[in-house]
């Protein structure tokens, strides 16, 4: 009989529960360690979310001031070249940080769609196309960022009598393919509102037909 008044039987069982005990409470321990921490890694990946999708907003707006300031026909060439060189350079990074997982496929696409018709419809600035000042700089971007100059390629080749909703149906098939060749370097692509394939819900029936006709389109050329 031990000092405790159990039997050496009694003794190491209760011995045995107080280990078990132990081991439950430290395996808690860290997994509510390893939650908090994985909670802490979300809310930092939105908030960073947040703040690339504010940053390339100002990034925009500044160019926007610019496009009209060289709005007139008599535009400094040297201002043009800048906006040119800046518009591009905010294009490439939007890609980037999509492919790193900070930009949902919505918001890209959003920032596309003017793009589209920057260079599908021959708008300028100033005395100098999209599409003509694409022509040299896609010479520089494609060293860094190929991808986003495959993209590029691809946008170009969308056909002007298209329709606003046959434009994004098309952009949307180009991304999604992108998305499928970059899969692993999405980082966050297993959370499903960052997929192009988990869209038709927002888009609705009549935009998810006019997405399938234009991938049926994209698959048999």
């Amino acid at each position: 009989m031990s000092s405790s008044g159990l039997d050496p039987v009694s003794f190491q069982i209760m011995a045995n529960i107080g280990t078990i005990a132990g081991v439950i409470i430290a395996a808690t321990a860290v997994l509510a360690t390893s939650l908090l921490g994985l909670f802490s890694i979300q809310a930092n990946h939105r908030n960073a979310r947040m703040s690339v999708i504010m940053h390339c907003n100002i990034r925009y707006s500044e160019l926007y001031k610019l496009k009209i300031e060289l709005s007139g026909q008599n535009s400094d060439d040297e201002k043009v070249e800048y906006y040119f060189r800046q518009y591009w350079g905010l294009k490439s990074d939007q890609i980037d940080y999509w492919l790193a997982g900070y930009v949902d496929p919505e918001t890209l696409i959003s920032w596309y769609v003017s793009t589209i018709d920057a260079l599908i419809d021959g708008k300028k600035v100033g005395r100098l196309s999209y599409s003509e000042n694409w022509k040299t700089m896609e010479r520089e971007h494609r060293f860094v960022n190929p991808t986003f100059c495959d993209i590029i390629r691809d946008i170009q080749a969308i056909y002007i009598e298209d329709s606003w909703q046959v434009r994004f149906a098309k952009m949307h098939v180009i991304l999604e393919k992108y998305e499928e060749k970059e899969r692993r370097i999405i980082k966050l692509l297993r959370r499903r509102h960052i997929s192009f394939t988990n869209l038709y819900s927002t888009y609705g029936q009549g935009m998810k037909r006019c997405v399938d006709s234009a991938r049926e389109k994209d698959n048999h050329r």
